[in-house]
């Protein structure tokens, strides 16, 4: 009603004051109108959009009000709830310009309407628009809810006491061969469009929603949206009341999430930044399951309850976050990330294991290990007698690196050593990639690094008094937009068609499918689109690292180029026969019988 009233007050205005401005028309007989069209399910009570080109072939710029009626009985449409309502708003075209002027319907009941766009008293030009039933249209989705528990007896939300904030993730598809409006002003009161709700009561004490249209206006046909929701609200947990979540689309529910509310104030984090209820096992043990990256214990546990905890299944790099006047809980080491009001003493982070800071702290000691590992030889020893490489990205600022069997005191720093050197990527040259060598003492959190060195060690980083930042995404792209790296603190994968340094080779390699990495990994993207590239690539691909940035001469002429990992080739009836090596950017045949083998998922000729 109130979107009703502001239009009609609008169209008044317009219709006893004088356009302001000397060269400003609101007469219409210099638009030309073009191409027409509706966008949108012709469907009852659903929103559909008119286009109209408007072209204005006049000396003056138009500036009109435009009104839609019902040739059939002459009425403004808006003006009776038989028909539904409008809202197109004030026109403006300048002189000479062309513009798509939308028009926003709803119509209540199916019926062929003849419609006509009328301005300052003019009829612009004549629609009709054939509404068919109110159909639900296809769209699937579903709700993820933090600090939800799923037990045979029922979903359990977790909340503090009698206040319970609900977080989670509604993702919807548009599965119809129409675009999904949900458009605001005809939203209102109306209970339509996208949204998300609390029940049992809509507008009840206990009980908060949100619309999602303000981010969500459209979903086109065959389109997926993903969006994080927030509510707040109080409730009893003695009470037994069951609440329920739901996801709404135009009047219907696509996913809906049924729970009664327990207090808990033991959380933890899980690599993609979700909270979760920390469980609790017989005997009052907190166990930390593996997939908790960091653990929230701070404030009471319960009312006089002392809670013993089990870290025997944890990640090493798990963070634990206590109160300042909390006990270390039993189970705990000296060596255990505990982090006490955003200070920590000590921080032990292992490139080995995944890694995940929800939020940042100041730690007296930060020690990060990187091991690089070998696909033939397995993790580096002082045993092998080979040159050890990686990339690394580093979880924060650092400025003692050694090397552990080269170094016997960590106070040294060992970036000048001559068994170690370390790269970090400067983008590309040409054809070559560039990566310079580390002569400033630090080194930068977040920001890939290229790593090699003569005697295999683990090689650890070193900081006092450092600020350990939040987990973010890492990724360095070149000036010219050609190569970038992507890391990530946590396993991720490389998606086909990225490069992963090779520790035995000293050079990238093309994954040809999507492989895991681990945490800690940096991942090289080449746009190809933006390079002129020969026929066959990317399997011809051949990027130099530059070797006039004082490196070892001995070192970087075996860190050459990009390559591809050997593929496994079969015969026809699906047994391995062999393994195809790339030579000069292309498979070899060396080795192979003539005839038809299978590569790749590809058939090829050996003559």
């Amino acid at each position: 009603m109130r979107q009703k009233m502001i239009c009609w007050i609008v169209g008044l205005i317009f219709g006893i004051m004088p356009m302001m401005g000397a060269n400003v028309t609101d007469s219409p007989e210099h638009l030309a109108f073009g191409k027409i069209w509706m966008e949108g399910g012709c469907r009852a009570r659903q929103v559909q959009c008119l286009h109209v080109e408007v072209t204005n072939t006049g000396l003056l710029d138009y500036q009109g009000w435009w009104d839609v009626r019902d040739i059939k009985t002459g009425k403004r449409l808006g003006e009776s709830d038989t028909y539904g309502d409008f809202n197109v708003g004030e026109v403006d075209v300048k002189a000479g310009e062309t513009k798509d002027v939308t028009i926003w319907f709803f119509f209540i009941q199916p019926d062929s309407f003849e419609l006509s766009i009328v301005s300052s008293g003019t009829r612009l030009f004549d629609y009709t628009v054939d509404i068919g039933e109110n159909v639900a249209p296809k769209i699937t989705g579903n709700l993820r809810v933090d600090m939800l528990e799923r037990t045979d007896d029922g979903n359990i939300l977790y909340g503090d006491y009698a206040h319970f904030r609900i977080t989670g993730t509604a993702t919807l598809t548009n599965e119809d061969e129409n675009t999904i409006f949900a458009w605001g002003g005809f939203m209102d009161g109306g209970g339509s469009g996208i949204q998300v709700a609390v029940s049992p009561q809509l507008f009840g004490p206990y009980v908060a929603y949100q619309h999602l249209y303000s981010l969500a206006s459209e979903l086109k046909s065959g389109q997926t949206v993903t969006k994080d929701f927030e509510f707040e609200f109080t409730a009893t947990p003695e009470d037994g009341k069951e609440y329920g979540i739901s996801l709404d689309v135009l009047g219907n529910d696509v996913d809906q999430i049924l729970f009664t509310v327990k207090p808990c104030t033991n959380t933890y984090w899980t690599a993609d930044g979700h909270v979760k209820p920390l469980p609790v096992e017989a005997g009052q043990v907190l166990k930390v399951p593996c997939e908790a990256f960091a653990v929230d214990l701070r404030g009471q546990y319960e009312m006089n309850t002392v809670f013993s905890i089990d870290t025997s299944e944890a990640n090493p790099n798990c963070l634990y976050f206590l109160g300042y006047l909390d006990n270390v809980p039993q189970g705990f080491t000296s060596k255990t990330n505990i982090i006490r009001d955003y200070d920590a003493k000590e921080i032990i982070i292992n490139a080995d294991y995944d890694y995940y800071c929800p939020m940042p702290f100041k730690a007296k000691t930060a020690l990060f290990t990187y091991t690089p590992v070998s696909e033939v030889m397995g993790p580096a020893n002082t045993y092998m007698s080979q040159i050890m490489s990686g990339t690394v990205i580093l979880p924060f600022e650092t400025q003692q690196p050694w090397l552990d069997y080269v170094n016997d005191s960590n106070q040294e720093s060992s970036f000048l050593n001559e068994y170690l050197r370390i790269a970090q990527f400067k983008g590309s040259n040409g054809t070559d990639l560039v990566f310079e060598p580390v002569t400033s003492p630090t080194f930068h959190s977040y920001e890939p690094y290229l790593i090699y060195y003569i005697i295999p060690s683990p090689i650890s980083f070193l900081s006092e008094d450092v600020t350990i930042p939040s987990t973010r995404k890492a990724m360095q792209t070149s000036q010219d937009g050609i190569f970038s790296f992507e890391g990530s603190t946590t396993t991720t994968t490389a998606e086909r068609d990225t490069y992963i340094w090779n520790c035995d080779h000293y050079c990238f390699y093309l994954n040809h499918e999507p492989k895991q990495v681990r945490p800690f990994t940096a991942i090289m993207h080449i746009d190809t689109n933006l390079i002129n590239l020969p026929d066959g690539l990317p399997e011809v691909l051949k990027y130099t690292l530059d070797s006039n940035s004082g490196f070892n001469p001995s070192l970087i002429t075996a860190v050459n180029s990009t390559s591809q990992y050997p593929q496994a080739v079969y015969s026809l009836s699906g047994q391995r026969v062999g393994t195809a090596e790339y030579a000069n950017g292309r498979l070899s045949a060396e080795g192979l019988r003539p005839g038809l083998y299978i590569v790749g998922g590809r058939k090829i000729v050996v003559k």
